[in-house]
This record gives structure tokens, sequence and C-alpha cells, in this order.
């Protein structure tokens, strides 16, 4: 197979033709290419059977070659090619060159969509001359050839050590998270051989299969692990599904032969349904339950949440898994036995950064064909000698380590075995299109052909008639379903009572005997202030954080020092909590983002790179409420303005005056002098006449 790209060896385009189209049974010949649109002519001339050309990057945005030449070659009609697929490649440009250092150099040679990537250095560089180049990796070669300590090149390092060129600095480019996005050209899906390591042939036909969950399709390639293992799996198919899923009817009638066991998402009703669900195949040979202990696939979200968890309840933090949860294990344990086959997926291409779910999802695998290059499981069997919660976090652990070891590395430690998928091949296109286009056909029998048009004129399909020999609404067949009969509409018989007050704060409930027992388990030992933050990390609020957190009394039996910081409290909380010896203060937070900066700043640290000022109190009602003393508002005593009436007064606003604002308003109060006096001491200059 003969693969082109935007020569020569060492570019970017190079490392996508590599990463797409891995040469690993050395089947697969690469093609450097002197510019883009040498890449679309030899791929409509046929002297290469795919192409890679770069099409977008995350910082410089679309490459303007690219864009022209698909409009000339698409729009025009003269392709007999199409787009088959993308490849995102990390971009991490270096500055190149025979210098000792960035001072001296004059002239930088790079690709021009490389300069809007790299503005940084070229500012530090003090303004060079750049060098157009048609590649990355000919503007290294153009350096090699030169040999001056003035001129120098950005280019990725694969550039660099190809042609064997000193790396002044690295990395230089402005974004660390760049990326480029490069399109597979080419008149048919390439679909690359899978590997799965380890010995797939000799696996129980009856066992409980667990995995660690990469994205949506990796039940796929377990499935046909399964299929190929035990012949007669297809027979026994149960597709576990929400309740609510089962009133949609957009299964098809491909999915006739398979049984479906739908759940609440309730565990004290599904476990019931389950154990019910195991008894009945407890008698069949060829059985897999395919369980993901994590509940959840790998993304930077749920990695995080799954960071906080461990956090909260000292468990070990893990980069290249999720934290396994272990209900719905222990009752498939208790039921089916010990025995485990354990998978663990890799895929190829994908990093701790660059997860296989932002890559490979269900769109860029269906619709547009566009697979991993390779798809590694690495398989063992073992049996659940003790208890299954200690057992699956050792396990865990083990997989945390075989992750680490993939995204490093490339492969599992272990003999592979190649194993042919056709996930995208056209065959299972056709399969799928078949699959819904049935769907959409028994939808449009079964609600929208069975009602006949009448009363259409010719669209009844009877001519200029109705069909029914009537004008007006009895020419009809039915009433719509909304329709009341002209009794009173339902809006007035039940009219709306009372109203919802949008200004009213919902705030979770935190009870002292909560506090007291955390106090009491040595949770507070390190904690100088309790706040509404301190609650959420400990777990003392549970569920979402609503505009606040209320302390109420339930208990006398209080005896924890801490100081309390929350949005309210009742009258005999915070008398309970200073008879302990500690103090209460009721702070203000914005609704929205100002209490969201509070609870988690970690999250706009990360996304925003700073935290929202905090704002004040503005409305009357707020300013009351925590300046009043009995409240303990945090307002109580500052210099805040404060423009509002207490007590039929108001209260007059605290300015910083100057020394002689100060003077004036000293002798303006003294009503011993005269009006003459007390004028006096005012000079001409200070007034500015």
């Amino acid at each position: 197979m003969r693969v082109g790209y935007l020569g020569p060896a060492g570019t970017y385009s190079y490392q996508a033709a590599v990463q797409h189209f891995p040469n690993a049974n050395g089947e697969v010949e690469y093609l450097p290419q002197k510019s883009i649109g040498a890449c679309f002519q030899s791929m409509n001339d046929g002297s290469v059977d795919y192409a890679i050309v770069p099409f977008e990057n995350s910082t410089n945005g679309q490459v303007i070659f690219t864009f022209d030449l698909i409009v000339d070659w698409f729009v025009g009609g003269k392709a007999n090619f199409q787009v088959v697929g993308e490849e995102y490649v990390a971009i991490h440009h270096a500055l190149v060159g025979y210098a000792a250092s960035i001072n001296g150099i004059k002239e930088v040679h790079s690709h021009p969509q490389v300069w809007g990537q790299c503005r940084n250095i070229l500012a530090k560089l003090e303004s060079p001359i750049q060098v157009d180049e048609s590649s990355t990796a000919a503007a290294v070669l153009a350096v090699s050839k030169l040999r001056s300590l003035s001129v120098a090149a950005l280019a990725p390092l694969s550039a660099a050590h190809v042609h064997n060129v000193p790396i002044i600095q690295s990395p230089v480019e402005d974004d660390p998270s760049n990326t480029t996005r490069f399109l597979v050209l080419g008149r048919q899906h390439y679909s690359a051989d899978r590997k799965i390591a380890g010995s797939p042939t000799k696996l129980p036909r009856r066992a409980i299969v667990i995995a660690n969950h990469q994205m949506y399709t990796d039940w796929l390639y377990i499935w046909y692990l399964a299929y190929r293992n035990v012949g007669d799996m297809g027979a026994h198919i149960y597709i576990i599904m929400k309740e609510s899923l089962k009133k949609l009817p957009i299964l098809g009638y491909g999915m006739i032969n398979y049984s479906f066991v739908f759940l609440a998402r309730n565990w004290q009703r599904d476990a019931e349904k389950m154990a019910c669900q195991f008894n009945e195949t407890s008698k069949r040979d060829s059985f897999w339950m395919l369980i993901f202990p994590e509940g959840t696939n790998m993304s930077h979200n749920n990695r995080e949440k799954s960071h906080q968890w461990a956090r909260k309840t000292n468990k070990p933090i893990w980069n290249g898994v999720l934290l396994p949860r272990v209900k719905g294990l222990q009752l498939a344990v208790k039921e089916m036995g010990n025995q485990v086959i354990t998978l663990t997926m890799g895929y190829k291409g994908c990093s701790l950064d660059r997860m296989a779910q932002d890559v490979f999802n269900v769109v860029q695998l269906y619709i547009w064909g566009n697979q991993p290059p390779l798809v590694s499981i690495l398989i063992d069997v073992q049996t659940i000698d003790r208890e299954v919660e200690p057992w699956i976090e050792s396990h865990w652990q083990e997989k945390e380590n075989e992750m680490l070891h993939y995204y490093s590395n490339g492969d599992f430690d272990g003999v592979y075995v190649d194993v042919p998928l056709v996930v995208g091949d056209k065959l299972v296109h056709i399969l799928l299109l078949g699959a819904l286009l049935s769907s959409l056909v028994a939808i449009y029998y079964k609600y929208l052909n069975r009602v006949k048009r009448v009363g259409r004129g010719p669209g009844s399909g009877l001519g200029k008639t109705s069909g029914r020999g009537q004008k007006g609404q009895k020419a009809r067949s039915s009433v719509p379903d909304w329709f009341e009969g002209g009794q009173t509409p339902l809006w007035k018989l039940f009219p709306k009572r009372g109203f919802y007050r949008h200004q009213k704060l919902i705030l979770n409930e935190v009870k002292l005997s909560t506090i007291q027992k955390f106090y009491e388990q040595g949770k507070l030992e390190n904690v100088k202030l309790l706040d509404m933050k301190t609650m959420k990390d400990l777990g003392m609020v549970t569920g979402s954080m609503n505009d606040g957190v209320a302390i109420l009394k339930d208990t006398e039996n209080y005896t924890c020092p801490i100081p309390v910081e929350t949005t309210k409290a009742t009258g005999p909380a915070i008398k309970v909590i200073e008879s302990a010896g500690a103090t209460f203060t009721s702070v203000y937070y914005s609704r929205g983002v100002g209490f969201r900066a509070h609870h988690s700043p970690d999250w706009f640290l990360e996304n925003k790179g700073y935290l929202p000022l905090r704002a004040r109190p503005i409305a009357r009602r707020d300013i009351q409420s925590y300046s009043n003393p009995e409240k303990r508002g945090y307002l109580t005593g500052s210099d805040y303005i404060k423009n509002i009436h207490v007590g039929g007064k108001r209260i007059e606003k605290k300015v910083k005056k100057t020394p002689l604002d100060l003077e004036v308003e000293s002798a303006s109060k003294d009503n011993s002098n005269g009006s003459f006096v007390r004028s006096a001491i005012v000079s001409f200059a200070d007034l500015k006449l």
C-alpha cells in the first residue's frame, strides 16, 4: 500500500501518515510529495493509494492551500477520489539550527502555517526575516544546507532528528494543546487489523467479563471477541437498557433476535430484576455478562470527578482508569460464580491527554468510517478468591499500571494475535443503514400511514373529492388528540395558584449533628474554618450545591470548636455553636458565578486562569440581612456603603475625605463661631475660583 504525504520525511504530515497507516507488517510505503497540490495530483493519477494533507489547525485555523484545492478538485467534479478519513496530530514545534542560543538569529525558515502558532518566540527573536518553505521538514533541510549561526527553522523534533540538525529550544509553540487535523484522501475506506493481546482462543464459555471503559464502542470489539470464541453466543445476547427507552419505536426489525432487560437505574429495584434474570440464564452453557465497573467512559470531566471522589474517600488517584464501582459486580459474582475474564482496552494514537472518547466517537466511527488505527485488548482470566471490593481495587491498580505502560510504549506487555475486524467496512455500513431504514419504515406504517387522509381535496388520493361525501369537520376522519370539544380549557379550570419568588435562595441544609459526627470521627482535625467549600469537599453536603448552605439545630450535644461560615443559620443553631466556644458568620455570595467560584475554584483556575471578583450584596434586603448582628452577618460594623434607611434615618456613605474637607466639616459644625469666622479658614487658593 502506497501512502503519499507532504514531504520530506519528518514533517507532521509524515507523523499523521504513520499514525493512521501503521507499518506493522512492512506493507506500507510512505511516498513524500513536494507540495499539497502534488498530494492531490498523485492521488488522482493513481501513483498512491492514499494521501495525507493538513486541513486545519486549532491555533491558526484553516490551511488555505488545502481548502482551495478541495474546491478545485471536488466542486469541479474532476476528482476520482474522496475524503475517507481524518487524523489528529499534536503539534509541538522546536527552534532548530546551529546557533548556541536564540541571540543573533536573524532569519527563520518554516511553513507559512507555523508563523501564527509561534508568535512568542518570534517576538523574542526581535522580528527576524521569515522565509516560507513548502513544509517544516523542508525548512530544516534548508538550514542544514546553509549551516549558518544566524539562520534557524521552526519544525518538529522528528525533522531535526532525521536531518541531524541541533535543537536550540523546545517547545516553542504558543499553545501546548496545539493540534492539527489531517484529511485522508482515498478511493475506499481503510480497515486496519485489530490486535488482541494474550490468548483469546482459550476463554471460558460462561464467565463475567469486566473491562475499563474507554469509549462508547468498547462493547463492539468485546462482542466480536465473544462471537469469535463462543460459537453459539448469538442466541443468548441480552441488551440492558434504561426502562424509559422501551417506549421509543426506534429499534427496528433487526433487534428481534435479541432479548432485553430494562432497568430503572434504581439499585433496589434493579437488583431484584437482575437476580431473576441471572436465575433464568443459569442453565445456559454459553453466557457472558459484560460489566464496566467504572460506570462511565473515560473523559477529562469524568476523570476529574473520579479524582475528587478519591480524595474524599482516601482512595488512590488514577489517571489511566476511573475508580470502579462494586455493587453490580458483587451481584454477578454471587449469582454466576467467581470466574472473571478481565479485559484492558487500548486505542492507538490516544494518550492521557488525548482520550479515545475525543477522537473516535460514534459519529466518526459509524458515519464517517474513521476507526482507530489499532485496537489492543489485553486478556486475562482470573478467579475472585476474596471479597469483591478489595479484589477489584487491587486489580484496577494493575489496570492503571497497564494503561500507563500502553501510553508510554504503544502496546501492552504480552504476545499479540492479529484479529481482523470489519467495523469500518462498507458491509457494516450497509447493515447499519438497513437497520435504520427498517426502523423508519416500521414507524411510518405503524403511526403515519394508519390515518386515511380525507377532507384534503386532491391530497386525499381520491381525486378532487374528500372521500366522505361531507363538508367541513364531518369530512375529517378524526379530531386531534388535543381537541377538548369546546368545553372550558384546562388552563382555566386549573388556574395558577400562588407565585414563585425568583430571588428565593435554595439552600442545602446541614445539621449540627452532622458536623459533630465528622468532628468525633477526626475528619475535621486539620480544618481551621468550616466554610461551604470544606463542607462540600468533606461530603457534609451531598448532591449538587444550590445557592448556599443553611445550618439547622437538631441537637444540644455539640462540642466542635471550629468557626463556621455559611449563608445562613437558625437562631438556635447559632446559640449552640457559640456555646461550644466557636463562632458563626453569615456570608454572601452572588448566585451562580460567585458561589461556584467559592466551592469549585479549581474549575475557574483550570478553564479561565483566574477567579471572579467576589461581589457584595446590592439588594436592600440582603444588605440588611448580612449587616444584622443578630444573624452574625459579615458586614456588621464594616465601612461598606449602606445606601438604605435604618430606623427612619438614611445612613451616610463612608467616603474618604481630603484634609480640606475634614477641616471645613469641623468648622461648619462649630456653632460657637460666626458664619464669617467659620468660612475664613478656607483660602481663595483652596477654592480655586
